[in-house]
């Protein structure tokens, strides 16, 4: 926490350097080896940037906000709520089957 918070406060490249050190030849295997995962990852998963959300594994759209998916959840829970609803979901479901 001081690291952000030291960040945050001074925001000031040398002077965060000459505290922390950003060498990173004395890494570890192991964290070098999560470094190396991370960023791999990071690729695959075509993140651009930060913050970046995932719901059940897919990427929450760019042009959708956490606060647009709460409303949609909200309206989804009222929806199923509603027996005529789920009735209709019902019935939709068992004439679309293809056995």
């Amino acid at each position: 926490m001081n690291l952000i918070r030291d960040w945050y406060s001074q925001m000031d490249i040398e002077r965060f350097r000459a505290k922390y050190s950003t060498d990173t030849d004395g890494l570890s295997s192991e964290v070098e080896m999560l470094l190396h995962d991370h960023n791999s990852w990071i690729k695959t998963s075509e993140i651009q940037g930060t913050p970046t959300f995932f719901i059940n594994g897919y990427q929450l759209p760019r042009h959708y906000k956490i606060d647009d998916l709460m409303m949609q959840i909200y309206w989804l829970e009222d929806f199923f709520r509603d027996e005529k609803n789920m009735q209709k979901i019902e019935s939709e479901m068992y004439f679309s089957r293809k056995d």
